[in-house]
């Protein structure tokens, strides 16, 4: 093999980095080691849901973990604050998801986002219609009545007397108690936590937040206002607790149960960046959501795939209308039951999901462990909401549901170990990753240290010697070449070093290479990753 530092920088220079012979690189050291996970299970999804994300992933050329965890998001969406489950005797699970995706740009999430959340979308914009003229009398009656305290005031001040002021408070009574309804919402897009809890409690303590780029997320991370915002909206809307919304000039608004829920997609260097956040500042938020971290299929797309069929897409959004108009109205409420053979199946994951726990468990790090204590509750809100989303009779969850929801819960526990993985990349590999991102979103393959800079996020590296030890890094693993420069002549600013980068950069698989390249470590997420999945293999065995 002919090795790329026998190139001379004359002949680098004169070839263009692209036109380097592929076999001259020597292999690079991957930065940070992404454990192997699974495709979402599909079949554990209803058949028209599963029909309709099969062949949306077709269309979009997405991996099809990303519209089934939107899907499985948007039907909570749909239902949550309407409806709980009973998995046991004591223990109620409102129907509400937490759900982030974590892919890189290009991977079309704005499309599958507005594929599966459309339908959702048509049935709020049809009770807004609705509500307009209600709204319009209910401002008109608001105007009558404040006239009317208006004309009693000036009556019981211009002339006192008994009956004169009786006519004046009892008009400002029913003034303080008329209330004109506000526009009905279902989903809302990015917002601060200050926002969704005003925007939820006008809608009764229902909203689900659902945005293609996920920006929520950030601010939850705790990047919000060099701090840490106010997550208590974020918690209590996931437990469907009480919650207080306190406004600055107005009267607070008291929710007697706060039901959230999240359909997020974010790139996963935000899931690197909560890395530098220390685990202290954690109140539990990042344990709430369900992770799916999916490998991208930008460079291995079919480039005229085939489109959704047009039955496919009518059963999907036939289903997704009915429920969302069924479980729209304030007063309908459904309280579902797992029957006796469920309870028995959920008794068994609940035993399998808390020997995870133990210290020497696949959930059992600390990291990990207070997600993991939150699975058994997810695969009862996951079955719940298949059991309304396949438009099963009656308000009793079978077993079967259960087991689907299982494989769900074991599906996400894999990529949360993926997740939390990422999260606890730190230090100057963290910073190394970021700037490769950089090189590769821009298309750097020969460029000056003063060219990366100023494509670099400024809160990052504030710097140019911000970058030096991540830049360091890179050039020790390999993914860049320095190219040699002549010192100027005379006077005037020294001269930005130059690179090559490592072709591989450029490749879907670089953040995922062999774990037999040299240099490469397990983290504790990676070694609890393959414990997991060897305890799944087991068990099936068992079984």
């Amino acid at each position: 093999m002919t090795d790329v530092f026998n190139y001379s920088p004359e002949e680098l220079a004169s070839m263009g980095p692209e036109a380097i012979p592929r076999d001259s690189w020597p292999e690079p050291t991957p930065l940070h080691q992404k454990p192997a996970v699974p495709t979402f299970p599909i079949d554990s999804l209803p058949p028209v849901i599963a029909d309709y994300v099969t062949t949306l992933a077709e269309a979009t050329q997405t991996p099809i973990d990303m519209p089934a965890s939107v899907a499985l998001g948007s039907l909570a969406a749909c239902v949550a604050g309407r409806a709980t489950v009973q998995p046991s005797t004591g223990w109620t699970e409102p129907l509400c998801l937490y759900v982030v995706t974590a892919m890189e740009p290009g991977n079309r999430k704005s499309a599958v986002f507005s594929a599966i959340t459309s339908p959702i979308r048509e049935v709020e914009k049809e009770l807004i219609e609705t509500a307009r003229p209600m709204i319009a009398e209910a401002e008109a009656l608001k105007e009558i009545k404040e006239g009317n305290l208006g004309r009693f005031k000036k009556a019981a001040i211009g002339k006192p007397s008994a009956e004169n002021e009786a006519e004046y408070l009892q008009a400002a009574r029913e003034l303080a108690e008329f209330s004109v309804p506000v526009l009905p919402r279902i989903l809302a897009d990015d917002a601060t936590p200050e926002a969704i809890g005003s925007i939820a409690a006008s809608q009764g303590g229902r909203l689900a937040i659902a945005a293609a780029e996920g920006g929520i997320f950030d601010i939850f991370a705790g990047r919000y206002s060099s701090g840490i915002s106010n997550l208590e909206v974020l918690l209590r809307g996931h437990a469907g607790d009480s919650f207080t919304v306190d406004r600055k000039g107005r009267e607070s608004e008291h929710i007697d149960s706060l039901t959230l829920t999240f359909v997020l997609t974010v790139q996963p260097s935000v899931l690197r960046q909560i890395g530098q956040t220390s685990v202290e500042k954690s109140r539990g938020e990042l344990e709430r959501f369900l992770y799916a971290v999916p490998d991208s299929l930008v460079g291995y797309r079919t480039i005229d795939p085939v489109p959704v069929p047009g039955d496919v897409a009518g059963r999907y959004q036939d289903r997704m209308r009915t429920l969302a108009r069924t479980f729209a109205p304030d007063d309908h409420t459904t309280f579902l039951r797992f029957d006796q053979d469920a309870r028995v199946r959920f008794a068994e994951v609940q035993a399998k999901n808390e020997r995870r726990l133990r210290q020497d468990g696949a959930l059992g790090s600390l990291r990990i462990k207070g997600w993991g204590s939150k699975l058994s509750g997810a695969v009862a809100r996951i079955a719940g909401i298949l059991h309304l989303a396949d438009g099963r009779e009656g308000t009793d969850v079978a077993v079967d549901l259960v087991d689907a929801a299982d494989r769900i819960g074991d599906y996400f526990a894999i990529h949360a170990l993926a997740a939390f993985d990422l999260m606890d990349a730190k230090g100057e590999n963290a910073k190394a990753e970021e700037l490769l991102t950089t090189i590769r979103r821009y298309g750097l393959h020969e460029f000056s240290e003063r060219d990366l800079f100023t494509k670099s996020s400024r809160s990052r590296f504030p710097k140019m010697a911000d970058m030096a030890e991540p830049m360091d890094t890179l050039l020790d693993h390999g993914w860049l070449v320095p190219r040699d420069q002549e010192a100027p002549q005379g006077p005037g600013r020294r001269r930005s070093p130059r690179f090559v980068t490592h072709p591989r950069a450029f490749e879907v698989s670089a953040r995922h290479s062999s774990s037999s390249s040299a240099g490469s470590a397990d983290s504790a997420a990676t070694s609890a990753h393959r414990n997991y999945t060897q305890g799944l293999d087991d068990e099936r065995k068992a079984s």
